[in-house]
């Protein structure tokens, strides 16, 4: 390029292009940015050497750029080929980290078929670093302000430091900084010991360039415990990326205190997971001990699903027995899901499967959806309603089913349908045992009574007390078998001898569908057979026959309905061996 001549005040002189600030250059935009020609300050901007300036020509404009930012101002250079419009990028020197160059450029001409383009560059490293700092704050302040509290500090990854940001830290206490702080903190008693394993968690994922967000239990400057919410970003400064991290404490003691007063000193199990990286939000170290070394919340939920779950209780986790079905339900906008089962704690097997609540409840803070999970202990209340409700189904004295429970349980089984036998059962001359021992006997009588049926009658048997001494056997599942288990019960009641006392017992028999299909029925059926027991010795068990009904006469069999239905207790009794011959349904 020519030189301009310029006359200066005093003496003339000659002023070069190579002498303005900055640097100018002519480059071919081809399969290479090659200089055609290159001032000695653009020349120097580049941070090339004597010889290199000599041979401009062979060297590629993009080979000065930091490797980190050539890709991007290689894809400007190569937009320019076909807009040919003006040129103003910013970037980063490969051989001068510290310094940024202002590229300005417009189109010249073509040369072949490349275009060629005139550049100006100056260092705008000062202006860029100002602008880096304004960013960081900017970013600091955005990220402060977009959570409910101003306390605050910086990690200094390089020397493992923490620096204040705000007037108070970590509830309320003075400001301090610190080095190596995930010990300071623990030792000097500001994090609960049981939460020393999230805190090194947390630090060491902010090494490896993790941003952590976790719940801690933390000590307040008023000396109480109090859950705090610690999150972090990393702050962009240009060449040290991720070398930098603020963090901000918030305040959700509320939250989790109510979700612990929940659960109260039963807790099997209580934490919170990130459901979108599955990473834990709140663990103690008991958490962490469960989980196994594995940093994966979904990983853990499947392996916890297959092992500490028995099979017969899978039915009811069927919504979410797996970390995929757990995510379409959340993701079909479920929030809540609770549970009654019964689970093996994984660091106690020894205590085998117990009654647990599990809970699965989600909450939505800082566009983060967490998963909380709180497993409650219920064994001793499970057993002791179960209790209570075995009580409120049986017979107070002999523990059988009481009359509406064995009722209702019958129908249950009638409705399904099947073959199934009906066995109603009375004790031979039981008021003569009253008479003559004592009611006390015949309680006695009763309940080994209701102990014989238990082992006589197949498993499965439905076995109630409809009142005084009538008995049901209902067996749900009749095999061929099952028709002389009347026969096998007279037998062995006729040889008991653990009372000290001889009884017998009699028995009617009917088949459900062919001789009824409701529990009136075959009551009614069975009732006829035992009549025919009676009748016929007793001590026997007699199969029922529609013929049986015949030997009542209709005159008798009106009364016995009308009295069956009558409001008050209507008993007939045979005077000379004080047989019960009836009860109508409110005696019963």
């Amino acid at each position: 390029m020519n030189e301009v001549s310029r006359t200066g005040h005093g003496k003339d002189r000659m002023l070069s292009i190579n002498d303005l600030p900055g640097g100018v250059g002519v480059y071919e935009l081809g399969d290479e940015i090659i200089a055609i020609y290159l001032s000695r300050g653009l020349s120097k901007l580049l941070a090339y050497t004597p010889k290199e300036f000599h041979n401009y020509n062979e060297l590629d404009l993009l080979d000065s750029v930091h490797e980190k930012e050539r890709k991007r101002i290689k894809a400007v250079f190569q937009k320019l080929k076909r807009s040919h419009k003006e040129l103003d990028v910013v970037f980063r020197l490969e051989r001068k980290e510290d310094r940024f160059i202002r590229l300005l450029g417009r189109y010249s001409r073509h040369h072949g078929q490349f275009p060629v383009y005139c550049l100006v560059a100056s260092d705008v490293s000062e202006a860029h670093q100002n602008a880096l700092a304004l960013e960081r704050q900017n970013t600091r302040l955005q990220f402060a302000f977009s959570h409910s509290t101003l306390e605050m500090w910086e990690y200094h990854l390089e020397d493992d430091r923490l620096v204040p940001l705000s007037r108070t830290i970590l509830g309320g206490h003075a400001p301090l900084e610190i080095s190596n702080p995930a010990a300071f903190l623990l030792e000097e008693g500001y994090i609960h010991p049981d939460f020393s394993v999230t805190l090194n968690h947390d630090f060491t994922q902010l090494q490896a360039g993790n941003e952590p967000d976790s719940i801690l239990f933390v000590r307040s400057a008023a000396g109480s415990f109090r859950w705090l919410r610690l999150s972090y970003a990393f702050l962009s400064d240009g060449e040290q990326e991720r070398r930098r991290a603020i963090g901000i404490f918030q305040d959700v003691h509320d939250e989790i205190a109510m979700r612990q007063q929940v659960l109260g000193e039963d807790k099997a199990f209580f934490g919170g997971f990130n459901l979108d990286s599955g990473k834990a939000v709140l663990a103690d170290n008991r958490v962490w001990k469960m989980m196994d070394g594995c940093d994966d919340f979904y990983t853990m939920y499947d392996s916890v699903m297959q092992k500490a779950i028995p099979k017969d209780y899978l039915a009811v986790f069927q919504e979410i027995d797996s970390s995929e079905k757990l995510k379409h339900f959340v993701e079909a906008g479920k929030k809540e899901l609770a549970i009654e089962a019964k689970m093996m704690h994984p660091l106690h097997r020894e205590d085998g499967y117990r009654w647990v609540r599990f809970h699965f409840n989600v909450s939505i803070a800082n566009n983060i959806t967490i998963g909380y999970i709180a497993i409650k202990d219920i064994e001793k209340s499970k057993v002791q309603e179960q209790a209570l409700e075995k009580q409120a189904h049986s017979d107070s004295l002999t523990g059988v089913y009481n009359r509406s429970s064995l009722e209702e349980l019958v129908t249950r089984y009638l409705i399904d349908g099947g073959n199934s036998a009906f066995f109603l059962i009375d004790i031979d001359r039981f008021k003569m045992i009253n008479d003559t021992f004592g009611h006390d006997l015949g309680d006695r009588v009763l309940k080994r009574m209701a102990s014989l049926m238990r082992m006589v009658f197949p498993q499965g048997t439905i076995i109630g007390r409809l009142g005084g001494d009538e008995f049901v056997a209902f067996i749900p599942h009749m095999t061929e078998a099952v028709k002389s288990a009347g026969d096998e019960f007279c037998h062995r009641i006729a040889e008991d001898r653990t009372l000290g006392i001889l009884f017998t017992c009699s028995l009617g028999c009917c088949i459900s569908p062919e001789d009824g299909t409701t529990f009136s029925e075959l009551y009614q059926h069975a009732d006829l057979a035992l009549y025919h027991s009676k009748n016929h010795g007793r001590n026997q068990c007699t199969h029922y026959v529609p013929e049986m009904g015949m030997h009542k006469t209709l005159c008798w069999t009106n009364h016995e309905w009308m009295l069956d239905n009558f409001p008050d207790t209507v008993c007939l009794i045979d005077l000379q061996n004080y047989d019960l011959l009836f009860l109508n349904k409110t005696g019963k």
